[in-house]
């Protein structure tokens, strides 16, 4: 098995450099195994962002999704870290925007676990992982034309089958690193189903195979359903192997949080 990387800490803590742009926030980099570049006219431009994080250890990199104009679903891991320390501002921005957003709070699952355990080959290791998942509220409002929020799914749109799911973000196109300083973000087609944590208490949205994966960077996006009449958020981005399969946090198994915090932050949905 190969060895499953964590798809915020890998991203690497990085230095500032003299090409960077507002807050000293590194470039944002390409984005997605197997996807393609999101058009600005798309969807999933209008309702995907990148986040950066900034802690005592450096700043960190993730993608997250539009719930409303003031709120952003993210991976609990791009805000809590495994030594312990957590992110002390937050930025976020669209590709749409030419303007970096700060938090005004935010909130991570209370049962958010993640954990490192042995791999079945014996020669490597795993992160699992359950309820990764957190909402961002911003300090102003996302304000560019034609903003689209993510729909929130009601029941369980799987239902116990495999289906063909839009996965997006930021992050980057394999695991050695592959970069754009331009902001781009991509997507791509993949097969998944819900299948139970590995650590219990929690579900996943877990896509295997050949069609698009996540990569470093991409934690947080944003996993998609098309179910007409809507196209629903079904997954939050928590962890892959940058090429073979990725898991990603249920929304609608962690649905009743989601409204709650939201509330408790002053942007009910």
């Amino acid at each position: 098995m190969r060895q499953l990387f964590l798809l915020l800490l890998p991203f690497l803590f990085l230095e500032a450099r003299a090409d960077e742009g507002e807050w000293g926030l590194p470039a944002i980099h390409d984005a997605v195994v197997r996807g393609d570049l999101v058009g600005a006219d798309k969807p999933l431009a209008r309702m995907t962002v990148s986040l950066n994080t900034v802690s005592r250890d450096g700043i960190g990199f993730c993608s997250g999704t539009i719930l409303s104009p003031w709120l952003i679903v993210t991976a609990a891991h791009c805000l809590t870290f495994q030594n312990g320390t957590s992110a002390k501002l937050i930025a976020v921005r669209s590709t749409l925007e030419n303007k970096v957003h700060l938090a005004a709070g935010w909130a991570t699952h209370p049962d958010f676990l993640l954990k490192t355990v042995p791999a079945a080959s014996g020669t490597t290791v795993d992160e699992v992982s359950a309820h990764d998942i957190a909402l961002v509220k911003l300090l102003e409002p996302l304000e560019f034309p034609e903003l689209a929020t993510a729909a929130l799914p009601e029941a369980d749109l799987f239902a116990g089958q495999e289906r063909k799911v839009m996965i997006a973000g930021y992050g980057q196109t394999g695991p050695d690193g592959d970069s754009n300083p331009a902001q781009k973000l991509y997507s791509g087609e993949s097969l998944a189903k819900i299948e139970d944590s590995p650590l219990g208490g929690d579900r996943q949205v877990v896509a295997h195979g050949e069609g698009a994966q996540i990569c470093h960077g991409d934690s947080g996006g944003p996993v998609i359903l098309n179910a007409s009449p809507e196209s629903y958020l079904v997954g939050v981005h928590s962890t892959g192997d940058c090429g073979s399969f990725s898991k990603a946090t249920s929304v609608f198994h962690n649905l009743s949080w989601i409204r709650r915090s939201a509330a408790a932050l002053g942007a009910e949905l």
